[in-house]
């Protein structure tokens, strides 16, 4: 069966006057888009375009003197289309597809049908953005997801290689410094054996090589963005490393657009739900939104924290008695930390131990 082509197609010219009140949905792909026009109250046109960004905004040109918002969900194809738009002139609203509203029950599901209902949600308020950042802190923000993604990497090769030192039954690594790899290597093994776990190694190696490359960037790069002073200063909070701090900095990188340390702690993802009904409130899983990457590293951080700090461990032990979990107590003392590092980021302060939190 020959697969069908989609295609492209120009809506005719309307007509649009400054009176009118214009709202425009896009689902944006890799090869299409996806256009919705809703039009004084309801969807008004709707066509496919290509994947040319300059096109697209060449076509919407005509809804300028009416168009109150441009909106798409944030996707793989990241935000250089809302900063083209933008630059046009345009209001663009990225949307968090996870706080997209979902009607109850099935409906169908096509790239039309999409772009038509961000239109019409955009047009009714309904729709949360999120924050465009700029080319320069999307660059840098790469850097801290690719050091992320080299961690996962190293993580999975040493759980191979342990792995298959138990399937074969040759022994096990006590650490993986280099004296329990010598060790490894003066064991018999059979030559297919050796020759694997010579190749589990080799690539170990190049991914802590590749790691180290992008510390060594990553602290570059910050220092010519005149961040390693601020790095620095949220380094002083007990359980804080140079990672930590660095990753917080780029994944947070405006501080100021948040309001409250309520808004920080959803954003990273260490908010629980609520459930509030009569004189009933309780707190309860994790949100399933917010900065993963970051999460782990603050709940890392959280740990070191209470390990090295006795107003932290306070703080654990109260809340381990609230909940009787140890996992709930490490959630809320990251939280803490995250709220914590953000107010030293916002007053430009160090740690300061006497007052617990930061001067």
């Amino acid at each position: 069966m020959s697969a069908i082509r989609k295609k492209e197609r120009v809506s005719k010219r309307p007509v649009v006057t400054a009176k009118d009140v214009i709202h425009i949905g896009l689902d944006v792909h890799k090869k299409s888009i996806h256009v919705a026009v809703w039009k004084n109250g309801a969807v008004d046109d709707t066509w496919v375009a290509g994947s040319d960004y300059s096109a697209l905004c060449a076509q919407l040109e005509v809804y300028r003197p009416a168009v109150k918002s441009v909106a798409y969900e944030a996707g793989p194809t990241g935000f250089a289309l809302a900063r083209l738009l933008e630059a046009e002139g345009f209001k663009t609203i990225v949307c968090a597809p996870s706080k997209t509203p979902v009607r109850p029950g099935d409906e169908t599901k096509c790239d039309r049908l999409d772009a038509r209902k961000i239109a019409v949600y955009t047009a009714q308020g309904l729709l949360t953005p999120v924050t465009i950042p700029t080319e320069a802190e999307e660059c840098q923000r790469s850097l801290v997801r690719l050091r992320d993604q080299l961690a996962k990497k190293i993580r999975r090769a040493k759980q191979q290689i342990k792995g298959a030192l138990l399937f074969h039954q040759c022994g096990s690594l006590n650490s993986w410094s280099a004296a329990e790899r010598g060790r490894l290597l003066d064991t018999e093994l059979p030559a297919e054996v050796r020759f694997a776990l010579d190749s589990h190694f080799r690539e170990l190696d190049f991914l802590d090589a590749e790691r180290r490359k992008v510390d060594i960037e990553l602290r570059a790069t910050l220092k010519r963005r005149r961040q390693s002073e601020t790095i620095r200063k949220l380094e002083t909070h007990p359980g804080v490393g140079p990672v930590v701090s660095a990753c917080f900095v780029l994944e947070l990188f405006r501080p100021r657009r948040f309001k409250h340390g309520d808004a920080v702690a959803r954003y990273v993802g260490l908010a629980p739900r609520v459930r509030q009904s009569g004189e009933s409130c309780r707190g309860g899983s994790l949100l399933k939104a917010g900065q993963g990457r970051l999460r782990s590293l603050l709940l890392q951080s959280a740990w070191r924290w209470r390990a090295c700090d006795e107003r932290a461990r306070a703080i654990y032990n109260r809340l381990l008695a609230n909940t009787g979990n140890g996992n709930k107590a490490i959630v809320g003392l990251a939280r803490r930390l995250a709220i914590r590092l953000w107010t030293m980021w916002i007053r430009g302060e160090a740690y300061e131990a006497s007052k617990g939190a930061c001067t």
